[in-house]
């Protein structure tokens, strides 16, 4: 049997890894803790789902590059076509949309 890992959680399904996800981006959006100007909600070192945002992007086959000079925080929002964005904001104040959904999902394809 397979397993899909994110850190310390194992799934038994892409499925259900991609569902923890979703439900843990939308749980935020809704709870509205560290709430921004515009809506988005931070998760930074001291927050409760930091760590496992950490791990997701440890499972993205370009985590280097987007871990860049390393993580400081992540950020939470609709973009305007009401679709949920994760962003890596990066400890030199840059920062780096992920693919949260083929992450999760383990769907990324190598580029040529």
């Amino acid at each position: 049997m397979v397993f899909y890992r994110i850190g310390k959680i194992v799934f038994n399904t892409k499925k259900a890894s991609y569902e923890y996800c979703r439900d843990t981006l939308y749980e935020l959006l809704l709870m509205g803790g560290n709430e921004g100007e515009h809506g988005e909600v931070y998760q930074g070192k001291d927050d409760g789902y930091f760590d496992y945002f950490v791990d997701l992007v440890n499972v993205h086959p370009y985590k280097k590059e987007i871990i860049g000079t390393g993580i400081s925080a992540f950020k939470i929002q609709l973009n305007e076509y009401r679709h949920i964005t994760l962003t890596v904001l990066r400890s030199d104040d840059t920062s780096k949309e992920i693919s949260w959904v083929k992450t999760c999902k383990f769907t990324h394809k190598p580029s040529s």
